[in-house]
C-alpha cells in the first residue's frame, strides 16, 4: 500500500480542498492528493491559492513562479501538474508517466463520463453528499446515444448505495428501482430486497418475479449476517456494561446500528 512521507516545510495555513473537506499542509501532501484524486481536479484547481501555498507557506517561490509561468503560457492544467510533481520529486518517473497517462485518458473521455467518474470517486472516499449532488448533474446532462444502458443505470445503482449510506432509504429504493429498470440486473433485485429488509418498507413489485428459491438464499444470507452482528453486539455488552449505565448501553446500541448499516451496505456494494 502506498504510503505518504513527509520530508519538506509544513504550512501554518494549508490549502482547503473542499471536494474532500481536507487540507493539505506539504508539497507532498499536494503530489499525494493530485496522484489519487486525478477526477476531482477541475480546471479551476490551479488557482492563486495554490501558487501562494507553495510561495509563501512553503516557502518555494522558484516553483511558485514556474507555475505562474506555465500557466501563463497556455499550458493545460495537466502540463502544470506534472511539472509540480517532476519539481517536487515525491513520485518515481514511471508513477509521473502513470498520472501523465491518467490525465490523457481523462482528457478523452466526454464531460459526461468524467462526470461519471468524479462521483464514483467521491462515493469511494465516503463524500455521499458531494457525489449524489454529482451523480445529480450527470443525469441531468443531455443523454448520449453512444452510451450503453449500463452506463445510466450504474450511475442510478451507485446513487442508490450513496443515498442509503446517508440513511435515505426511499430515495435508495427510487434509485435502485430505476437502475433495474436500465439495467435487468438481478444483483439490483437483491439489493433492493435487502433494503425492503433493512427498513421494514414493502417489497418492490419487481420482485414478484424472482424465483422463492432465489428469495430464500438471500434471506438466509440477510439472517447469515444479522445473527453475527447480534452475537458481536452480545459480546460487547458483556465486555463494555458497566451496571445500568444508560450513557454506555445507548453506546452500545449506536455502535450496533452503526456495524449493522455497514454489513448491509457491503451487501449492496457487491456486484
Amino acid at each position: 500500500m502506498e504510503q505518504y512521507i513527509q520530508c519538506g516545510d509544513i504550512a501554518e495555513n494549508p490549502l482547503y480542498v473542499k471536494e474532500l473537506g481536507i487540507h493539505i499542509y506539504t508539497a507532498e501532501e499536494f503530489c499525494y492528493y493530485i496522484f489519487n484524486n486525478t477526477y476531482l481536479l477541475g480546471e479551476d484547481f490551479i488557482r492563486q491559492e495554490v501558487i501562494d501555498f507553495f510561495r509563501v507557506e512553503l516557502h518555494m517561490p522558484e516553483l511558485a513562479d514556474k507555475i505562474v509561468k506555465f500557466y501563463g503560457s497556455s499550458a493545460d492544467m495537466g502540463a502544470v501538474l506534472v511539472m509540480i510533481m517532476r519539481e517536487i520529486g515525491y513520485y518515481e518517473e514511471n508513477q509521473i508517466q502513470q498520472f501523465q497517462n491518467r490525465l490523457d485518458r481523462m482528457n478523452r473521455q466526454s464531460l459526461l463520463e468524467r462526470s461519471k467518474e468524479r462521483g464514483d470517486l467521491l462515493l469511494d472516499k465516503g463524500r455521499f453528499e458531494c457525489a449524489v449532488q454529482i451523480y445529480s448533474q450527470t443525469l441531468q446532462m443531455p443523454r448520449d446515444l453512444r452510451q450503453k444502458p449500463q452506463f445510466y443505470g450504474q450511475i442510478l445503482q451507485h446513487m442508490g448505495v450513496a443515498y442509503l449510506r446517508m440513511g435515505y432509504a426511499d430515495e435508495a429504493m427510487e434509485c435502485l428501482e430505476a437502475a433495474y429498470a436500465e439495467l435487468k440486473r438481478e444483483e439490483i433485485l437483491e439489493q433492493m430486497y435487502y433494503l425492503a429488509l433493512q427498513t421494514g418498507k414493502p417489497f418492490a413489485k419487481e420482485l414478484e418475479c424472482v424465483a422463492s428459491s432465489q428469495i430464500s438464499r438471500w434471506q438466509a444470507h440477510y439472517m447469515e449476517v444479522e445473527t453475527r452482528l447480534q452475537e458481536q453486539s452480545e459480546q460487547e455488552t458483556v465486555v463494555r456494561s458497566i451496571g445500568e449505565d444508560n450513557e454506555i448501553n445507548l453506546k452500545i446500541s449506536q455502535d450496533y446500528l452503526t456495524q449493522r448499516k455497514r454489513a448491509y451496505c457491503h451487501m449492496v456494494m457487491d456486484e
